[in-house]
């Protein structure tokens, strides 16, 4: 009964765009890449700050959609979000779909079910849907490269050709010709074609993908002058940091546990399954030791699991399919392992205190969760970025580390101090005491140099009745409701000062001196 298949196919689909909708999260850095992508609608070029060309973001082809969304009028945030969701349930019904392809009518089919849809709806997984962000995407387009190679293997056009726009979707995405055209030597070499049969495949499926990174690398060689983006600089792609990213690793399976589990069930049906399985289940594993190393290097990133979950599809892929196989030879051993799944599913852990993950915070006497900062820390710079907007002289220059939302409202030429968007940073040195995924800053001599007037920092605000004053020039910017913006004053000039002064009902002043009217 294939109907079967398609019927749950779309209920997993249904369950996934539910289970979304339980935790709706947005991040910041998402709209760095708005950024770039409203400048370009707007005549101003690929950049984050008119006339200097750095390459901020990774995700050439979902900045692109994003400046289509803005070029139709549309959100690009409910735009990407809505790709994202739609990733998600995609996600969800392939997964579904094969379960029902590989099993054989009976229990093990009806019992593994429950136990498939309980790991994709994992709440972390679930709420990176909708963030604005590639990550869902990407995490598609990895599981899917696997699926059109392997288990479909008269799509290897398919394959190579989401390769490539894998590759300029996400950097790191990359990761996937070495994994396929290995695996394709091999598949041959160690099958019945032989190794000048594997060769060829190999050849003939890497010749796409490469064909398009190399017109992407040509793209940012004549465009910002540099192979890789400036992120990689920025976040410390050129060091090694095997201590923070094993830290990263072994904090992922403490608080993910059924990653560690199905890497594991993969290893075993490995050494148990031949011909497609063994390729699908190879390419997922390998896959993931790849990426396993990548993160190794880099250690990891601060955002919630982030870089994990892009690879948690391929996981379950590889996973699920192995425990097919186990369950095949001993239905014992694969109910046992569907158990340990479920359990590990339902064990909710906390992420340590590495420093790893958003972090709990307290505002106004109340605990605000880790997902709720992500969007609180949204909902204020986007407050910020659009009072700034409507109160600041448009020549103004700002400093902020929160790169996304302020600018992307304010509009106004700002300084990223964390150097994403800096050209600056290729050539610095790391922060002594660096946090994972923000390896280097700017220097005040560096923001001088640039021309910034107010120093916002990560936005603070306080009460205007109760100013949080400095020992140094601060302009408070009235955001509403007695909350005031705190600004640092970092390099005056008359006209500015004077502007400040002649709107008392937009700006506090503290260490800041009015001249007296003539």
């Amino acid at each position: 009964m294939p109907w079967l298949g398609y019927l749950f196919a779309a209920a997993a689909a249904t369950l996934a765009v539910w289970r979304w909708s339980q935790r709706v999260v947005a991040y910041d850095d998402a709209y760095i890449s708005f950024r770039y992508a409203k400048n370009l609608i707007e005549g101003v070029g690929l950049v984050f700050n008119e006339g200097v060309r750095v390459e901020g973001y990774t995700n050439f082809a979902w900045t692109m959609l994003s400046a289509a969304a803005i070029a139709l009028g549309i959100d690009p945030l409910l735009a990407t979000r809505m790709v994202g969701v739609f990733c998600y349930a995609a996600v969800a019904a392939t997964l579904t779909f094969f379960w029902f392809r590989w099993t054989k009518d009976g229990i093990f089919r009806w019992l593994g079910l429950p136990v498939l849809w309980l790991v994709f709806a994992r709440t972390g997984f679930s709420a990176h849907a909708g963030t604005g962000l590639e990550t869902m995407a990407v995490a598609l387009m990895i599981m899917m490269v696997g699926v059109l190679a392997f288990a479909l293997e008269a799509r290897w056009w398919g394959s190579a050709l989401l390769a490539g726009l894998l590759c300029i979707t996400r950097t790191d995405g990359g990761l996937v010709v070495p994994a396929v055209t290995l695996l394709l030597l091999l598949q041959g070499g160690l099958g019945n074609t032989g190794w000048t049969a594997g060769f060829r495949a190999a050849v003939r499926w890497a010749s796409i993908p490469c064909a398009i990174v190399t017109a992407h690398i040509v793209f940012r060689l004549a465009y910002y002058g540099q192979v890789v983006p400036n992120t990689y600089y920025a976040k410390g792609g050129d060091l090694f940091a095997w201590i923070k990213g094993g830290s990263y690793l072994g904090t992922v399976v403490y608080a993910v546990p059924e990653t560690g589990a199905l890497l594991l069930t993969a290893l075993v049906g490995l050494t148990l399954s031949k011909g497609r399985a063994r390729a699908l289940i190879g390419y997922g594993v390998l896959y993931v030791t790849l990426y396993a190393l990548y993160l190794l290097k880099v250690g990891g990133d601060f955002m919630e699991y982030r870089f994990m979950w892009t690879i948690y599809p391929v996981l379950m892929l590889a996973g699920f399919r192995a425990l097919v196989v186990i369950a095949d030879r001993r239905r014992v051993a694969g109910a046992v392992g569907a158990a340990l799944l479920v359990g590990l599913t339902f064990t909710q852990r906390p992420t340590g205190t590495d420093g790893f993950g958003f972090p709990n915070i307290i505002r106004d006497g109340h605990v605000i969760l880790g997902h709720e900062v992500i969007n609180l820390m949204v909902e204020e710079g986007t407050l910020v970025g659009k009072t700034l907007k409507d109160v600041l002289p448009p020549d103004t220059t700002i400093a902020t580390t929160l790169a996304g939302t302020v600018p992307y409202f304010s509009e106004l030429r700002s300084i990223d101090q964390w150097g994403l968007n800096e050209p600056y940073v290729r050539h610095q040195p790391p922060h002594p005491n660096y946090a994972r995924g923000h390896v280097k800053r700017a220097t005040d001599e560096y923001l001088r140099e640039t021309g910034v007037q107010l120093y916002v920092d990560h936005p603070r605000i306080c009460s205007c009745a109760r100013p949080c004053r400095e020992r140094r020039p601060n302009v408070f910017v009235r955001l509403g409701d007695d909350q005031c913006l705190r600004t640092w004053y970092f390099q005056q000039s008359p006209e500015l000062t004077a502007h400040f002064c002649e709107h008392p009902e937009w700006f506090l002043l503290n260490r800041v001196r009015c001249e007296a009217p003539r």
